[in-house]
């Protein structure tokens, strides 16, 4: 039965295919959403990966606003952007793996050289960390050169997600989850990719980073609308999140505060 041109959208259904080898067949589509769950559950365990396979073919997949791509024809920039983003996502995961595997072989500092537990970094802060006027609290405004931070919530969470996706903390640990949004100050355009560094520090000034598989749970929960694919433009604000999983017995010990950077410019958030 022939389709009416009303119902048949004007997304490509070559560059729906292309994209789909990678993934970011739902970024295409504009179902960020979508976008999100597919990637975290690596294709439905394989499942949505094969169903999407069938309606690409078949011409029943759908478009955000529910019309059919049934269209052949390629768009060449979309496919050189997607698969650009693909290849430096690569890029990126490689480097930080090398500089793991860097710092787990370097020489491990011994525990007579390590300073006194009853310190708090907030008192006694190291070279380029935030210093005792650099610190903030929950609500405050945080000026990091062009962009502004707000933190507006720190939650303890047992497990993060919705009713079909979502992640426990590990035995023995909690997550902790922060809400924030942060706006583009300049005046010009920023990359989806330039967005603030939070890490939380203990007293001993050891720094944990955020959980990436957690995050993207507590994202889908919390409904964020970080920017991905486009450019975040001047005076805009996004929201954003992320999760730490930390021990039970060391997250009740000491001072905590969460660090907040931004092209070298570091201040610091009083959690505790």
């Amino acid at each position: 039965m022939e389709q009416n041109e009303s119902q048949v959208s004007e997304k490509s259904r070559e560059t729906t295919l292309f994209t789909f080898f990678i993934g970011f067949h739902y970024f295409y589509l504009e179902q960020t959403k979508n976008a999100f769950l597919y990637l975290f559950s690596a294709g439905g365990f394989g499942l949505w990966f094969f169903y999407d396979l069938y309606r690409i073919i078949s011409g029943k997949m759908k478009d955000k606003n529910g019309l059919l791509i049934t269209k052949w024809y390629s768009e060449l920039k979309i496919l050189l952007k997607y698969y650009g983003i693909f290849f430096l996502i690569i890029l990126i995961t490689g480097a930080i793996n090398s500089s793991k595997n860097e710092r787990t072989n370097s020489p491990q500092i011994t525990e007579k050289n390590q300073p006194a537990t009853n310190v708090s970094p907030i008192d006694e802060p190291k070279e380029n960390e935030p210093k005792e006027d650099d610190f903030y609290k929950v609500g405050d405004s945080i000026p990091l050169d062009i962009l502004e931070v707000t933190v507006s919530k720190i939650e303890e969470k047992k497990f993060v997600g919705n009713e079909y996706f979502n992640e426990p903390a590990s035995e023995g640990a909690i997550l902790v989850c922060v809400q924030f949004k942060f706006k583009n100050n300049s005046n010009t355009p920023l990359s989806s990719y330039k967005k603030p560094k939070l890490e939380l520090v203990d007293s001993k000034g050891t720094t944990y980073d955020p959980d990436i598989g957690k995050t993207i749970n507590y994202s889908v929960e919390s409904k964020v609308d970080t920017k991905i694919l486009s450019k975040l433009n001047p005076g805009v604000s996004v929201k954003s999140v992320e999760v730490f999983e930390i021990g039970k017995d060391f997250w009740k010990v000491g001072h905590w505060y969460l660090k907040v950077e931004y092209d070298g410019v570091a201040k610091g958030l009083i959690i505790k």
